[in-house]
């Protein structure tokens, strides 16, 4: 035999490929091979032999009772020999008749247990209550466990005292009981080792067991999704069969699927009728009380609803945080709980509305002494988040039936009267009267009246001009808003304004005015009018809005008018309560080189430090001061020591609500320059304010040419 192959040497020598040959005599190169199979082929042959040798046996083993059960029976034999091979065949047959049972009681067992599992997860979802699933597992278990007895002991679940107790013992009714077991006694039964007696048990009520003997022999867990709410008691008098662990945490595991979903539920049913940061009952359960009371036999019975809310609580949440907010919530309700009688309902209506159901308030005074304790109790400030912080409250009273004979209407005329209290700067306790309504209806028509008007021409802009009092020409307008209703006329800004600013309307009102006093501003500059600025009212609402800044830039560039031209005017007191935060916003405003001005001056206790440190160009003096101004020392004292701090702060001074020559007369003597008021022309619509500039700037040039002359 030969063999041949190549050695590749081109690569690495330059020169041909070189072929090797081997040769081999066939005899000895096949030697081995031969000597390979003589050995493997008895082994084979032996193994086959032994493994049909080994089935025979187990076949004759398996068939050979039978075999000769037959035989037997087919041969006739005498008496005596057939009894005695009938006794070898049954004897032969035992291990696996035993065999036979074993596996037929395992398949009854495992149907048992598959069928008493499939009934109790069906209970879970059917059952009307917790204890109707307990009573429908707790019997099984004995019967399947094969067990003395089980119990279930449940920790306290929400709104109970003790926790419960049920028990079962094997062929026994289920018996329950109240159980103030705590946590730690609980866990410690789920984490002992081995059986533990009920003697021992830290005081579990299991008399009856107690009495029978019985032992804890396993405690399998219950929870409620990851806390222990409770543990599942196997109970025996003897060493449990310890192949029952894996179906008692079966049987553990459901009642943890039982017990959360109607801890859940219940906690669900808690929540719609409890406030989750009080634990005071909230709307419904009141309206429901109020209608029990109601619509009681006896038609003579009063009760009193008081209504509470705290002034400017928003501010609370601004400036301390949400937190804090709550926390202030909840030390109030706890004051107020501590005054109420018991038969009295404290309930948390929304927000920081809290309400005292008095339900036999059959006299005036008794729930106004009730009102009055309440509001004292406001009198000592809150620590809420290591801050002290006072609380004022406004409370609205209505009586049933004469303010209403159902809970909704009588709750919204308490109401209705704690927003007349918050009306007052300090609250206070207000009764409910039926001119509220009327007050309250009138707010609503106006409400609903101005939304309907905007962009309509029922809103209007009349301008009223601003004087230079030496030369008498104008010198800048303000932009003043009207209201022309169809049917009613001109109604009052005083009426309606403070409407759209409660509303919000306000915002976007207030950009359709700057929109429009820019435009006819760019209108007079084409007809040759030519005035410094025109001057716009702002609102607290309307600066708060975080976007005002650029959205009044924008407004700016699409009229196509410069900053300066613009004049914004702000209230004394606006400033007063909120000077850091409308700061930021007017710094933002000014840098657009529109200027600021502050309205009635002199009314808002603004300090000199804030003045120096507020972008302020402007201070208007109110017409208050404007009025006393040659009537007296004390008024013109005033007016003149606030235009000398105008002129040592530099800042431009406007007098308004001028009415008199004598006045303005006294206004240019002390050194005032501008001065707006009826004295000079009214508030008037665009196209009538031009007609009036250019009266009042020829009769200006005609003054001039006479004093030349």
């Amino acid at each position: 035999m030969t063999a041949r192959w190549p050695l590749f040497l081109r690569a690495r020598f330059g020169v041909e490929d070189w072929y090797v040959e081997a040769a081999q005599p066939e005899r000895v190169a096949q030697s081995m091979w031969r000597s390979l199979l003589g050995t493997l082929i008895p082994v084979v042959a032996i193994t086959v032999l032994l493994a049909v040798l080994f089935g025979m046996a187990v076949i004759r083993r398996s068939f050979g009772p039978l075999e000769r059960s037959l035989g037997a029976f087919s041969t006739p034999r005498a008496d005596d020999a057939q009894e005695s091979i009938i006794g070898d065949t049954a004897s032969d047959f035992e291990p696996l008749d035993d065999f036979v049972r074993r596996t037929e009681a395992a398949l009854e067992r495992s149907d048992r247990l598959h069928l008493a599992l499939a009934e109790i997860d069906h209970k879970i979802l059917t059952a009307d209550s917790l204890e109707a699933t307990i009573a429908c597992i707790l019997p099984r278990i004995p019967a399947v466990l094969g067990c003395g007895g089980a119990s279930v002991l449940l920790t306290p679940a929400l709104g109970m005292d003790e926790g419960m107790l049920y028990s079962v013992v094997a062929g026994g009714a289920l018996v329950r009981s109240a159980c103030a077991d705590q946590m730690q006694n609980v866990r410690s039964l789920v984490e002992a080792d081995g059986p533990q007696p009920l003697t021992e048990a830290h005081g579990i009520p299991l008399d009856t067991l107690r009495q029978g003997g019985f032992n804890v022999v396993r405690a399998f867990p219950i929870r409620d999704t990851r806390h222990l709410v409770g543990a599942l008691l196997v109970l025996d008098g003897e060493d449990c069969n310890p192949n029952a662990d894996r179906l008692g945490l079966a049987f553990a595991d459901r009642l943890s699927v039982a017990v959360s979903y109607d801890r859940r539920k219940a906690e669900l049913a808690h929540n719609l009728q409890f406030d989750a940061l009080t634990g005071m009952a909230n709307r419904q359960p009141l309206l429901n009380r109020i209608a029990r009371i109601l619509a009681e036999s006896d038609a003579q019975r009063r009760c009193a609803i008081g209504l509470i809310g705290f002034n400017r609580f928003e501010n609370i949440n601004e400036t301390l945080g949400l937190r804090a907010g709550d926390e202030l919530l909840r030390l109030a309700a706890q004051r107020i709980r501590s005054v109420i009688r018991e038969t009295d309902m404290l309930a948390r209506l929304a927000g920081d509305q809290f309400v005292v159901l008095l339900p036999d308030a059959d006299e005036r005074d008794r729930a106004i002494a009730a009102a009055e304790r309440i509001f004292a109790l406001f009198d000592k400030p809150f620590l809420a988040e290591g801050v002290s912080y006072v609380l004022s409250a406004s409370i609205g009273i209505a009586f049933a039936p004469d303010d209403g004979a159902a809970a909704e209407v009588l709750i919204r005329n308490a109401d209705t009267a704690m927003r007349r209290a918050k009306e007052r700067a300090a609250g206070g306790i207000v009764l409910f009267d039926e001119v509220m309504n009327d007050h309250v209806k009138r707010r609503v028509w106006l409400e609903h009246g101005l939304r309907a008007a905007i962009g309509t021409p029922e809103l209007q802009v009349h301008f009223q001009p601003k004087i230079e009092l030496t030369s008498g020409r104008v010198v800048g307008a303000e932009a003043l808003l009207r209201w022309i209703h169809p049917t009613e006329g001109a109604i009052p800004p005083s009426q309606f304004i403070t409407t759209a600013e409660e509303s919000g309307l306000i915002v976007p009102i207030g950009y359709w005015v700057i929109e429009a006093a820019c435009r006819h501003f760019r209108e007079w500059r084409k007809a040759g009018l030519h005035l410094n600025h025109v001057a716009v009212n702002l609102s607290l609402r309307q600066l708060q809005d975080n976007s005002f800044a650029d959205q009044l830039a924008r407004r700016l560039g699409a009229a196509g008018v410069a900053g300066h031209a613009l004049e914004l005017e702000v209230t004394e007191s606006m400033l007063a309560e909120h000077p850091e935060e409308l700061s930021r916003v007017l710094q933002r405003i000014r840098a657009q080189g529109v200027r600021i001005a502050i309205d009635d001056f002199g009314t808002g206790y603004s300090s000199l430090a804030m003045l120096q440190v507020l972008p302020i160009d402007v201070l208007k003096i109110d017409r208050a001061f404007i009025r006393e101004i040659g009537s007296g020392a004390t008024g013109d004292a005033i007016v003149g020591a606030i235009i000398a701090m105008a002129r040592a702060l530099g800042k431009e001074l406007v007098a308004e609500g001028v009415e008199n020559a004598a006045q303005a007369l006294a206004l240019e003597r002390r050194g005032c320059r501008i001065a707006q008021g009826l004295h000079f022309a009214e508030a008037m619509p665009a196209d009538e304010f031009l007609d009036f500039c250019r009266r009042r700037q020829s009769e200006a040039e005609d003054v001039r040419h006479a004093q030349r002359a």
